[in-house]
């Protein structure tokens, strides 16, 4: 009797863990596994959800909206597609740490140009930002190494981003 009260408890307890711990971080890095995140996110940015914003995978980069992160935060953002750059700044596109994000694109929507830079420091991301819907989207890892943000990614999809570091 003893013995089954404690199997009992034990698989209550692997359960709970399961469905809390487990649930609740995937990584904590800028490599995220596609196979195990779900195809749906929800973008939260200093615990607010962000509900008009998506996510998305390029091959296996997870790619997310710069634009509405970075004004959720605090940042100013200023699109200039048609002359293939964003700047992203506090109070002035002059200050040292405003951050440009150059693109240039061929016709097939190829990046044949592009490059991350934080003042006068250019900072290296492998995968090129994209223009979709008039969003501009940026790896993952742009907000840690650019923004300085620490991003949790659950296996249900919740993607936290915390800006407070």
């Amino acid at each position: 009797m003893l013995y089954s009260k404690k199997v009992r408890c034990y698989n209550v307890l692997v359960k709970i863990y399961k469905e809390y711990v487990l649930d609740t971080i995937l990584k904590q890095s800028s490599q995220v596994q596609k196979s195990s995140v779900p195809k749906k996110f929800s973008i939260y940015v200093n615990g607010q959800n962000l509900e008009t914003s998506t996510a998305y995978f390029k091959e296996d980069v997870l790619m997310l909206p710069v634009g509405s992160i970075a004004v959720t935060i605090g940042y100013q953002v200023e699109y200039r597609h048609q002359d293939n750059y964003t700047k992203i700044y506090k109070t002035s596109c002059f200050d040292s740490d405003a951050i440009l994000i150059r693109y240039s694109y061929i016709h097939d929507d190829d990046t044949v140009f592009y490059y991350y830079s934080k003042g006068a420091q250019y900072f290296s991301i492998d995968t090129p930002p994209e223009v979709k819907n008039n969003e501009l989207y940026v790896p993952m890892q742009f907000f840690e190494l650019g923004l300085g943000c620490s991003i949790t990614v659950s296996y249900s999809g919740n993607i936290a981003i915390d800006s407070s570091n």
